[in-house]
């Protein structure tokens, strides 16, 4: 098998490539030349095919006013679906980040299915454009099903999801001892300790319900998003979006990366 870091190239090249992008159209454009079809895009009103909801985005004139890179990233052993996170910049020194699940398409090209943030003046920058990404190993566990796969997979997060709103902790239990979480911290939470820290800024309870995802071919990688909700430290109830990249190693799935968004409105 080639290296983790061979492997997880080209993942890391269409990040970038779109990134580019964005340098030469405005931010719609480049969106809509790098989603898949059958991309989905999680809104307050419910889950839309992306090529659908960027047509309703407005016209505007915003070339590169939009700036983000890798800082994290992962891929199957089956080479055909991966996962990029990072930092974003926006106009007025205002700053962010994104989580991006990516996958090879028939022609050999590479689009995004899910691109989530985290919300502006969340995540602080500590990297550059050009730094190399961290890189998750490839999965060293032997081809499973991809059907098989993807319900032990849903399974498995559809239980977090009921432990957690319970006790939102009880996501400590499935992450990688490297994993990175985003959402209440300002910066990513790499790592068990890190992730303890990141739990005591969230909200003791939070309901997670899955709405799909998928797995690599290989059924050693998937993906899973979904619906979030909680009530604030003043009682007001809140509602979000949850993505995460798994993994599945010789305990089983365990979370490489996991983001958590609040909605703005709705």
């Amino acid at each position: 098998m080639r290296s983790s870091e061979a492997m997880v190239a080209p993942v890391i090249a269409a990040e970038r490539a779109f990134a580019e992008r964005h340098k030469q159209v405005p931010l719609k454009q480049a969106f809509q030349e790098y989603a898949a079809a059958d991309g989905v895009a999680v809104r307050p009103a419910g889950v839309r095919n992306v090529q659908e909801d960027l047509a309703g985005w407005p016209n505007v004139n915003n070339t590169g006013n939009v700036a983000w890179w890798p800082m994290l990233a992962g891929v199957a052993q089956s080479g055909d679906l991966g996962f990029t996170t990072g930092p974003a910049t926006y106009p007025g020194g205002n700053f962010g980040g994104y989580f991006t699940i990516w996958k090879k398409q028939a022609d050999g090209s590479w689009k995004w299915l899910i691109d989530q943030g985290t919300g502006q003046n969340k995540i602080l920058v500590s990297s550059k454009p050009g730094d190399a990404p961290a890189i998750v190993p490839v999965s060293t566990v032997g081809p499973m099903d991809p059907a098989l796969a993807w319900r032990d997979l849903l399974a498995a997060d559809t239980a977090l999801g009921a432990a957690t709103a319970v006790n939102s902790s009880a996501l400590l239990g499935k992450i990688a001892p490297e994993a990175w979480l985003t959402g209440f911290s300002r910066h990513p939470s790499v790592g068990l300790a890190a992730a303890r820290a990141e739990m005591s800024l969230r909200p003791a309870k939070i309901a997670m319900k899955p709405k799909g995802g998928g797995v690599s071919t290989a059924g050693d990688f998937g993906w899973t998003y979904g619906y979030a909700s909680w009530v604030d430290d003043g009682g007001a109830p809140k509602r979000g979006s949850y993505l995460r990249a798994w993994q599945r190693r010789p305990s089983g799935w365990v979370i490489v990366a996991d983001n958590l968004s609040m909605f703005a409105r709705g």
